[in-house]
This record gives C-alpha cells, sequence and structure tokens, in this order.
C-alpha cells in the first residue's frame, strides 16, 4: 500500500497504473488474512476508488465510466466492512459528478 502511494505521487508515465495494479494486489492478499488484515484491505479499497477517480494528468481527460463504476463498488464493500470514512467518499464522488446518491 506504501509503495503504491509512492507511485501515485510520482509523475512519470505509467505510475498510476503501477500504483492501481499495487493496491489490488494488497487488497486481494489482506483480504485473506485475519481480522486486522481485513480492515487494511477496507483501507485499501479506498486508496484504490481514490486512485481511480483522481482527476486524470492529461488536461481535458474525463474520468472513464469503468472507473466510476469500480469506484463505487469498491466503497460499497468498504463501508459494509465497517469503514468509517466509506459513506463520506461515496457521497462526495456522487455529488462532485453532479449525481444523487438514491436510497
Amino acid at each position: 500500500m506504501m509503495l503504491a502511494d509512492v507511485c501515485s505521487d510520482e509523475k512519470k508515465v505509467g505510475s498510476r497504473r503501477l500504483a492501481v495494479a499495487l493496491l489490488e494486489r494488497a487488497i486481494k492478499r489482506l483480504s485473506e488474512g485475519d481480522e486486522w488484515s481485513c480492515k487494511l484491505a477496507s483501507c485499501a479499497k479506498i486508496s484504490l476508488a481514490l486512485e481511480l477517480v483522481d482527476p486524470p494528468r492529461s488536461p481535458g481527460a474525463e474520468i472513464p465510466l469503468d472507473n466510476i463504476i469500480q469506484c463505487l463498488s469498491l466503497l460499497g464493500e468498504a463501508g459494509d466492512e465497517g469503514h468509517p470514512g466509506a459513506e463520506v467518499c461515496s457521497e462526495t464522488l456522487l455529488k462532485r459528478l453532479g449525481l444523487h446518491k438514491s436510497s
């Protein structure tokens, strides 16, 4: 997760893709562990969701719909697992996209 964070901060081509891959791997491995590992997996899901909707680094580029769907799914999973920030992140994303949260 820490390496993904470093890659995310880099401005080099390919670092974002590497950050996403590292976070996906962390989620998979942590989800198979004990209770605390699963809690860390929820944090990694939030980090991955934020990485997926981070404003694209190329000017004028839009966030792909697949990324938005994956992000909302990750935030939903993290919320179901009890992550306290998942709901706030979901609401913020929906507001940013100009969508409303359906009950």
